[in-house]
């Protein structure tokens, strides 16, 4: 079986507080500093957790006023084990023996060194976590004073604090990421849903205006229709006028023809006249003045009606003319129109002028009716459109990630649940066996919430025969304070993972009884657990000697601390 040795193999305090020099060794398993109140036990504690990089010190002291007095600097040293377990060390890089130092000077400034080389909190702290320390822990480290800081502690901030220094806060912290992504799902649900719900509405607002585009369109292609309607309803009634004036034009052809013809007739009627009238007035007689007189009478009136006819017939002459220049006008503008519907099929039933563009006037009106529509409708309809459908899809994403993360979380929940449920099964069989060898008793317990922040450790403790009671600043009185914490840090030692622990004056407040029965169980602890470093202090002699343990006496000589190791017998 490979030897385990101590964490920390050597502290050294170099003007510190009240230690000028002093250099002390640490074994594994239990030192125990003994020492008069103001001799400088609790320096000593102090000292190692400010090099392990602890973020407070005892009473929230300012680091300047933890140099000695009349110097400028104070170091704190610590020789801690880097040799191998299992065939390696921990930290490869560096010897079996690290030195750990921080050093602090008056004005304020201070740092830690690695091997005497300066390195800041954060790669210190991740050394230690390498090492399996968490100093910042209050299970870990105690301080005096802090059994009472403990005893007041809210329950939630109890069972994470042992959560933590077992091992098994990594459930926690799983689950609660978890839980944190399910936050982040429902937020961004939330999110999107209001985004939705406004896209929605946009969406509405650009519909109205895209159905109004749509219909403006359907409107402007009925029109297009309607005005083709209305070229072949213009194509029809320029054909009908066309063949009006072609058949008036014609009738008055023929019109005229006739009256030509009836010019003539009276024409060779006014000449056989004349003829006539020459003879007569050749011949002679007496009954000529009748004849003649007849025959200029019919002459007149032969020439008379034959200027009216000519007349009639310049006028139909006339008129033919223009019906003609009208007809050329007709055919221009047919022939314009017919062009201009193309090669498309005339309709079997073309309406009438009238109709046509009755028609045209309604459509038009209802367009006007429509109302200006901005020109990128459409884009910005179908832009929305998109978008709702990205953000649906986004929220069905979400749902199922949402679904998926609750079975984790319901999982996750299951485990963390079981693991600390072990923990307290396994802690309270101890815990009660050492109130029981006080004479008192009690137990803890889990009190779970809607959330893992909920959940807390509760301890109830009764004494002298009472019934257990909740452990808080009121129902006990500060000597059984300290002795429940105690009787749990102890129930509670086998399980916390780390090389080293350290508690200052736990026993301050206990009656001789009790102290005496809590470091016989504290030593039996470590008869049976070797593997751990546990550095108790103590104002009086102990009740009970461990010859296994190691005992270091601190005294104050003219105003220095000396700290040297002794030898105590039972």
């Amino acid at each position: 079986m490979e030897e385990v040795k101590p964490f920390i193999r050597e502290v050294i305090l170099e003007d510190f507080m009240s230690h000028e020099y002093s250099r002390m060794r640490l074994k594994l398993g239990l030192n125990v500093i003994l020492g008069p109140n103001g001799a400088g036990k609790s320096s000593i504690l102090v000292g190692i957790s400010l090099a392990l990089g602890q973020s407070r010190t005892e009473r929230s002291r300012k680091l300047s006023e933890l140099v000695r007095y009349g110097r400028d600097q104070a170091r704190v040293t610590l020789l801690l084990d880097n040799s191998g377990r299992n065939g390696r060390k921990p930290l490869p890089r560096l010897g079996e023996i690290i030195r750990l130092t921080r050093v602090i000077r008056r004005s304020g400034d201070y740092w830690f060194e690695i091997d005497y080389r300066r390195a800041d909190r954060l790669e210190v702290v991740s050394m230690l976590k390498e090492l399996g320390l968490n100093p910042d822990n209050m299970l870990v480290i105690m301080h005096q004073g802090l059994i009472d800081e403990f005893a007041v502690l809210s329950p939630q901030e109890r069972l994470q604090l042992v959560e933590e220094a077992t091992g098994i806060s990594g459930y926690r912290r799983r689950l609660e990421r978890a839980l944190a992504r399910l936050e982040n799902v429902r937020a961004e649900e939330r999110e999107k849903r209001k985004q939705l719900e406004q896209l929605r509405a946009m969406e509405e607002h650009w519909r109205g205006l895209y159905e109004k585009i749509q219909e403006r369109r359907r409107l402007e292609e009925g029109l297009d229709g309607l005005r083709s309607l209305l070229a072949w309803a213009r194509i029809a009634k320029l054909e009908e006028n066309l063949e009006r004036a072609r058949e008036r034009r014609e009738e008055l052809e023929g019109e005229v023809s006739k009256l030509g013809e009836e010019a003539g007739r009276l024409g060779d009627e006014l000449s056989r006249l004349r003829s006539e009238l020459e003879s007569v007035l050749e011949e002679g007689g007496k009954d000529l003045r009748r004849l003649v007189m007849g025959m200029v009478d019919q002459i007149a009136y032969d020439s008379a009606e034959k200027a009216v006819v000519e007349y009639r017939a310049s006028v139909a002459r006339e008129e033919a003319h223009r019906i003609g220049r009208e007809e050329r006008r007709l055919e221009t503008e047919l022939s314009e129109l017919k062009e201009l519907v193309g090669e498309a099929e005339r309709p079997e039933k073309v309406p009438s002028l009238e109709e046509a563009e009755g028609e045209i006037k309604v459509v038009e009106a209802k367009i006007r009716a429509l109302g200006d529509i901005p020109d990128d409708v459409e884009r910005f309809y179908t832009d929305i459109k998109v978008r709702v459908e990205s953000v649906g899809d986004r929220l069905r994403q979400l749902a199922e990630n949402k679904a998926r993360l609750m079975e984790e979380i319901a999982r996750r929940m299951n485990v963390w649940r079981r693991e600390v449920g072990r923990l307290v099964d396994d802690v309270n069989e101890s815990f009660r066996h050492l109130l029981s060898s006080i004479g008192a008793s009690g137990y803890i317990k889990i009190v779970y919430g809607e959330s893992p922040s909920d959940a807390g450790l509760e301890i109830y403790v009764g004494f002298k025969g009472s019934n257990p009671l909740l452990l808080d600043p009121y129902r006990q009185s500060g000597g059984e304070r300290s002795t429940t914490v105690t009787a749990f840090l102890l129930a509670l030692q086998g399980k916390v993972l780390s090389p080293f622990r350290a508690v200052d004056e736990f026993d301050v407040h206990m009656d001789p009884a009790n102290r005496g029965e809590l470091f016989k169980a504290l030593h039996g602890m470590f008869k049976e657990d070797r593997s751990t470093q546990y550095l108790v202090i103590t104002p009086g002699y102990p009740s009970y000697v461990d010859p296994d343990a190691q005992y270091l006496v601190v005294q104050k000589v003219e105003g220095i601390s000396v700290a040297e190791e002794a030898r105590i017998h039972g």
